[in-house]
């Protein structure tokens, strides 16, 4: 069963950490600050986490709250074009629980309706690579070119990225 984690509330963000021209910095102990940015470490699910005060904290969510308010319980923060490193403001929005489960529910390789197009990522070992948006066919064709090449991925991303869209 999972533990209800206490949120951050709006003084704590605007106390504790600041976000200039897209950086995001962390107050630390001393009065000075730390740039985290995307944070420190993956959380295991591809989100990106910073520590205060001994706790983790996803970092998409200390964006909202510092551009917006405290979250409601029940509230979700979402990133709108699936790729759960981009922090910016701009690609972040609240859903309900329903509404989170009905965007997700064609899990981590989204499709955005709109559009017509889904965002396909590679995580291996908290490490993402954005590969792109793609037609459902290429889209799909890529997926099975990534799972049967993700053994020669070697940590750098653009290699890797040109390996699998390439014909």
């Amino acid at each position: 069963m999972r533990t209800k984690t206490k949120y951050l509330s709006k003084s704590d963000v605007m106390h504790n950490f600041k976000i200039i021209d897209g950086d995001i910095y962390r107050r630390l102990k001393k009065g000075s600050w730390r740039i985290i940015n995307n944070g420190g470490c993956d959380n295991g699910d591809g989100y990106k986490q910073t520590t205060l005060k001994g706790k983790f904290y996803q970092v998409h969510r200390i964006v909202w709250i510092y551009f917006n308010d405290a979250i409601d319980e029940g509230l979700y923060v979402d990133h709108i074009d699936g790729d759960r490193t981009n922090n910016n403001i701009n690609n972040l929005r609240l859903l309900t629980h329903i509404e989170n489960v009905r965007d997700s529910a064609l899990g981590r390789f989204r499709r955005e309706g709109w559009s017509g197009t889904k965002c396909l990522n590679y995580t291996h070992k908290g490490d993402s690579v954005y590969i792109g948006y793609f037609g459902f066919d290429e889209y799909y064709k890529l997926k099975d070119k990534i799972h049967r090449l993700k053994h020669l991925y070697d940590g750098d991303k653009q290699k890797f990225k040109q390996l699998i869209i390439e014909p």
